[in-house]
């Protein structure tokens, strides 16, 4: 079973995983979204580019499960 993280806590506990994610650029992206939050041609990038549970954007890919959503959406 594979564990995914909803949340950046695990991964700032995480010396190596920071430094892997800060070393692929995706720490960053993670965390301009996080600050845009809802922003229209990001929106509309992620759904033109999201096939068989996965999306792709700017070189990162992010797995998106029924675990990310219910966190995502608080439900």
């Amino acid at each position: 079973m594979r564990h995914e993280p909803t949340n950046t806590r695990e991964l700032m506990e995480s010396p190596i995983t920071m430094t892997s994610f800060k070393h692929m650029g995706c720490f960053e992206f993670c965390e301009k979204v996080k600050r845009i939050q809802h922003h229209p041609v990001l929106t509309r990038l992620f759904i033109t580019n999201f096939h068989d549970n996965q999306v792709t954007l700017a070189g990162v890919t992010f797995t998106i499960s029924p675990a990310i959503i219910s966190e995502a959406y608080g439900i």
